[in-house]
C-alpha cells in the first residue's frame, strides 16, 4: 500500500521530541532531580517503624533509582504527548483543506439526519501514522482534537458521539490559545475537559443531549471545578439549558456555552445569563 509522504512544512516527530524534553519537561524532571539529589545525600539509616514494618530498609540506594526512573518516564510521556501535538498540528495546517473535506466524509448520518458512523478518530490515527508519530504517543482522541484545532472543522460535523463532543470542544478551547487535556470520562469527577490559559484555570462539563440540560451539569461543572483546583467552571450543550440551570449559572458564575457560541469566540468573553 502506498503511504504519501507528510507536508513538507511539518516537523519530524523526533526534532519535536527534542525540543519538548528541552523546553517542557514539566513534573517529571522534578521527579527525576528529587532522585538524583536522594542519591547525592549520602547514607542514612531507615526510621524505625514497629507498627508499620517494611520488607526493604528505605534507603537513598534503593529510592534514588526509583525516583529517577519514574520521573524521567513521566517526562518523556509528557515531551512525547507534546511533540505528537505540535507535528499533528503544523501537517494539518499544511494541509487543512484536504482535512477538511476527510473528516467530513468520516461522518454518516442516516435519513434522519442522526449520526450512523463516525470514523473521524480512524483518520486521525491514519494521519498521526502518515506524520511519524508513533501510535503510543498521543491517544487517538487527543490526535483528532488536535488536528481539528488546526483544520477548524464544522460544529455540527463534531457533533457525533460524547466522546466526539468532548474532543471537539477540547480542540476549539486548544484554538483559542488554551491548554487541554480530557479527563476520559471514569473519574472525571464533573469535568469532561480541563483548560488552563495563563493564570486561568477552567473545568468544562460537555452535554451532548436530546433535549436541554438542567441543574445537575451545572453542579457536576462546580464539583470538577472545585476537585481540580480551578477557579471557572463551564458547561457546554448542544440543546441549550432550561432556565432553573440559566438561574443557578447566574447565581454560581458558571458559564454557559452552545457549540456555536464556543466556536465563535473566547470562553472567557461569555457570562452566564438569566
Amino acid at each position: 500500500m502506498h503511504v504519501q509522504p507528510p507536508p513538507v512544512d511539518a516537523p519530524s516527530y523526533m526534532r519535536a521530541l527534542r525540543v519538548a524534553l528541552l523546553r517542557a519537561p514539566g513534573p517529571g524532571a522534578a521527579v527525576a532531580l528529587a532522585g538524583v539529589v536522594c542519591g547525592l545525600a549520602g547514607p542514612w539509616d531507615a526510621p524505625s517503624s514497629p507498627g508499620l514494618p517494611l520488607p526493604v530498609p528505605l534507603t537513598p540506594a534503593l529510592l534514588a533509582p526509583l525516583l529517577v526512573a519514574a520521573g524521567g518516564a513521566l517526562a518523556l510521556g509528557r515531551a512525547r504527548a507534546r511533540a505528537a501535538a505540535a507535528v499533528l498540528r503544523a501537517a494539518a495546517a499544511a494541509e487543512a483543506p484536504a482535512l477538511r473535506r476527510m473528516l467530513a466524509r468520516a461522518v454518516t448520518r442516516d435519513g434522519f439526519g442522526a449520526v450512523a458512523a463516525d470514523g473521524r478518530v480512524a483518520v486521525a490515527t491514519a494521519y498521526a501514522v502518515r506524520c511519524g508519530v508513533p501510535p503510543d504517543a498521543l491517544p487517538p482522541a487527543a490526535a483528532l482534537a488536535a488536528i481539528e484545532a488546526a483544520v477548524g472543522v464544522a460544529t455540527d460535523a463534531a457533533v457525533a458521539d460524547p466522546g466526539a463532543f468532548e474532543a471537539w470542544v477540547a480542540a476549539r478551547l486548544a484554538a483559542q490559545g488554551w491548554t487541554v487535556r480530557t479527563t476520559g470520562g471514569a473519574g472525571d469527577q464533573g469535568a469532561d475537559v480541563i483548560a488552563r490559559r495563563g493564570a486561568e484555570g477552567l473545568a468544562v462539563q460537555c452535554k451532548l443531549s436530546s433535549r436541554p440540560v438542567g441543574n445537575r451539569a451545572v453542579q457536576e461543572a462546580l464539583a470538577g471545578a472545585r476537585f481540580h483546583g480551578l477557579p471557572s467552571a463551564a458547561v457546554v450543550s448542544n440543546a441549550g439549558f432550561t432556565r432553573s440551570a440559566r438561574d443557578l449559572a447566574a447565581s454560581a458564575g458558571v458559564l454557559l456555552l452552545t457549540p456555536s457560541a464556543l466556536d465563535a469566540r473566547p470562553p472567557a468573553q461569555d457570562r452566564p445569563h438569566p
